[in-house]
């Protein structure tokens, strides 16, 4: 069996000035791979930033050839999530996790306000009005697909450095999303 492991590669294009951002993502790759995972059948694909744009995209047009347990998109942009996420049927995955950050628009550049929790909790109601997500009694919302979903907001911490190496506020994304129910974090197939 093969895993599916979380590639995070945060090298995206910037849309309205066209320069380029680079991050330490390996070293989050790293970090994530630290503790063990026992299912070697576990599939996750995991995107950071304009890296979890990639990600829904690529899980809305068919460019994920394998189906995820798991998607886990962290402060991804709202336009992205609401224009996608409709499109993802249960051959892309079974699940995605989101996670948003409560103080996003402190910074113009990083987040531009539409990574926050208030931008997230305003594209959910719409979603919900336009009948492209339902809240099920077990907490997670469904699309019209039958994808699960589930929306976790950071309240500490900051956009910027999130994923580097020693960063504890990795840490706390990773134990927030294992309470939510999450698998990860997972380790590499041999």
């Amino acid at each position: 069996p093969v895993v599916k492991f979380p590639e995070i590669d945060h090298n995206g294009m910037l849309d309205f000035i066209g320069i380029r951002i680079h991050n330490e993502a390996d070293n989050a790759v790293e970090e994530i791979k630290k503790t063990n995972h026992d299912d070697d059948n576990l599939r996750i694909d995991l995107g950071y930033s304009m890296s979890a744009d990639a990600l829904m995209e690529a899980g809305a047009t068919g460019k994920i050839k394998e189906t995820l347990d798991e998607m886990i998109s962290i402060y991804g942009r709202v336009s992205y999530i609401e224009k996608y996420l409709p499109e993802i049927t249960t051959k892309t995955t079974k699940v995605i996790y989101f996670v948003n950050l409560k103080g996003d628009s402190q910074w113009l550049v990083p987040g531009y306000g539409i990574k926050s929790s208030k931008a997230v909790k305003n594209m959910v109601k719409r979603m919900v009005k336009n009948g492209e997500l339902k809240l099920n009694d077990d907490g997670y919302y469904e699309n019209k697909n039958g994808v699960k979903v589930k929306f976790l907001e950071m309240t500490e911490g900051k956009h910027g450095g999130v994923m580097k190496k020693d960063s504890k506020e990795l840490d706390i994304i990773i134990n927030k999303l294992k309470e939510a129910g999450s698998s990860l974090p997972i380790k590499e197939a041999n």
